[in-house]
């Protein structure tokens, strides 16, 4: 690929016994999304429209081993809520909503639940935006 057209270059801020970082290169039917914490760990997630099928590398838990998403959800990995946020609005960007439990799908299973985290909401008919803490979202469930 000419670096012209590269948009995004990302260095791996892993120590070297986290293993060697996947090389993922744009292809036709993919999404790609990409984690940093405020402490840099770093995580990558991949989904593959028509498979249908997303996974998930984490420089903290190994680079070299992806871990299964389904729903949005990493089940045989232990995330912080902000990184469970992000794989699901991930994953609702890469399905388009389609196929996925709920929000609340994203925080279960975690020792830190998130009570006053903002979520926007994007209602494609309307074209309406809507604010609401995940306290209001998980009570008109």
């Amino acid at each position: 690929m000419n670096d012209q057209h590269i948009i995004l270059q990302i260095t791996n801020h892993h120590v070297p016994a986290c293993g060697t970082p996947p090389r993922i290169e744009e292809r036709p039917g993919q999404y790609l999304g990409y984690f940093e914490s405020e402490f840099g760990e770093q995580m990558i997630f991949e989904f593959d429209r028509s498979s249908g099928t997303g996974r998930l590398y984490a420089g903290d838990a190994g680079w070299e081993t992806p871990y299964e998403v389904v729903d949005g959800v990493a089940s045989e990995l232990v995330m912080r809520s902000e990184e469970r946020l992000w794989l699901q609005a991930c994953w609702e960007a890469a399905t388009g909503g389609t196929g996925c439990k709920s929000w609340s799908s994203a925080f279960s299973g975690g020792k830190r639940s998130l009570d006053k985290s903002v979520v926007l909401g994007y209602n494609r008919s309307t074209s309406d935006i809507r604010q609401k803490t995940m306290t209001e979202t998980s009570r008109q469930r």
